[in-house]
């Protein structure tokens, strides 16, 4: 039913041009370009047949075949295309292929597709040496030093298979956004608010940064006509942003927090409130983004049931509910609040008046938390089980 699946899935994208399926496939070869850049763990016999349907499909195609084509059979012949062995080369591969369907995605209407790709760019992409199966003589040489390398100083060797492009990655991130794509928009915009804070690094790439988004039309135009921006580009900005960055970065996460309900923005724009001691729209952005259960959200939330501060009540229940709910969304912190307060509980005698809660001690799902806090990388989580 797998391989079935994955035949229907590369028809819907390869012959008909489905936007959503080619995303997939497309997350699939950067998966391969992270490992081995094996296909579907069957080698290349998956290549051979794959480049012999889109052949057949490449007459009706709604979508271009030959770059795609070309890519397949790069693989299947085991091209070397950098020089770093075979392992590597197949991963360059697999990473071509993933940009490529990235493109064709999104010029087929997916701004998740622009989101991806700009993010790569933006990025870049780097693998470690340690699947090498061949190394080429002169990569076994440090790059730094020119001395023979070992085999573990192989292994641990970075290659840059993609160099990161900010100027590119801007671009695609605007065509996401023409789409109504919030990530891209909290992205954006959240580098907009970065590079207008005041007390912003010198650093060589926050440098960079900065320049490419001055040089860069104002995205906010690229928020398409056909959705509810108008408030957002006329409502008067908050006095504490001070110069056109900020303002710009401000929209962009309204716009992505207000508009499409984009957890990571209303936490952002609440934490900026909450910075500038606006403790009305902290609490109001705050509950939103929690409400929708954004983990950060529901944590910081908790903090304040419990301490009843910045604005909320004490009410230890309302406490452990968010603690509870933020811990289900993978957020580790919030799994060893959770923890402490079942280990402990709360007595009558503990609650301020007039708020009624009362937290039964539960040992056990105590140590579940912690454990599993534990088991995802908290220092705390192992201690409280062992305490």
């Amino acid at each position: 039913y797998r391989k079935m699946a994955r035949k229907y899935m590369e028809e819907a994208a390869f012959r008909y041009g489905h936007p959503l399926a080619l995303v997939r496939l497309a997350n699939e070869a950067l998966g391969r370009a992270k490992s081995d850049g094996s296909y579907d763990g069957n080698g290349k016999d998956e290549y051979v047949d794959l480049v012999e349907i889109c052949r057949v499909w490449k007459v009706e195609s709604l979508v271009g075949l030959d770059r795609l084509i070309q890519l397949l059979e790069s693989i299947d012949n085991n091209d070397k295309m950098n020089g770093y062995g075979l392992d590597q080369d197949h991963r360059y591969l697999n990473l071509q292929m993933a940009m490529h369907l990235y493109e064709v995605g999104g010029k087929r209407g997916s701004s998740e597709a622009w989101f991806n790709l700009g993010h790569l760019q933006w990025d870049g992409f780097v693998v470690n040496a340690e699947h090498a199966s061949v190394v080429e003589s002169n990569n076994s040489l440090n790059r730094d030093t020119g001395d023979k390398m070992n085999d573990d100083q192989i292994r641990d060797q970075q290659l840059m298979l993609l160099e990161p492009n900010k100027a590119k990655a801007m671009e695609s991130f605007r065509k996401a956004i023409a789409l109504g794509d919030a990530d891209a928009m909290y992205f954006v915009g959240a580098q907009y608010l970065a590079c207008g804070a005041e007390d912003v690094g010198g650093g060589d790439d926050e440098t960079e940064t900065c320049s490419i988004l001055t040089n860069t039309d104002d995205v906010i135009d690229s928020i398409p006509s056909t959705q509810d921006n108008s408030s957002i580009a006329t409502t008067e900005s908050p006095s504490f942003l001070s110069n056109d960055m900020e303002r710009r970065g401000y929209q962009l996460l309204s716009h992505a927090a207000h508009q499409h309900d984009h957890g990571p923005a209303l936490h952002h724009l609440a934490l900026l409130h909450y910075q500038h001691q606006d403790a009305n729209e902290f609490k109001l952005l705050l509950s939103k983004a929690a409400s929708i259960g954004h983990p950060d959200s529901l944590f910081l939330q908790g903090h304040c049931h419990y301490s009843g501060s910045d604005g909320y009540d004490q009410n230890y229940r309302k406490a452990l509910e968010n603690f509870v709910e933020a811990a289900e969304g993978g957020h580790v912190d919030a799994m060893v609040s959770a923890g402490a307060l079942l280990h402990r509980g709360v007595r009558s005698e503990d609650v301020s008046s007039g708020n009624g809660a009362v937290v039964e001690r539960d040992q056990r799902k105590a140590f579940e938390l912690y454990q599993k806090a534990g088991e995802l990388g908290s220092v705390e989580g192992w201690r409280n089980v062992v305490a």
